[in-house]
């Protein structure tokens, strides 16, 4: 992060179901947001980050997707 604000990771499954949304403060430069996989079926899920920062400035980051293969 180019600096300290707010980090906000969103999940979604296949059928656009929003699975978990996880919201962090974070300090400036490089950060973990953590999250478990361990309730969520096998298949393919969609993910985007928006980045808050403190100054108010906003950092959308476009949507990627990833596997949970169990």
């Amino acid at each position: 992060m180019t600096e300290s604000g707010k980090v906000e990771l969103k999940i979604w499954n296949e059928r656009a179901e929003l699975v978990s949304d996880v919201t962090d403060q974070k300090s400036e430069g490089l950060q973990v947001t953590s999250f478990t996989t361990s309730s969520f079926g096998s298949g393919v899920y969609f993910y985007s980050v928006v980045l808050t920062y403190d100054s108010g400035k906003v950092e959308k980051i476009k949507p990627h997707k990833f596997a949970v293969i169990h």
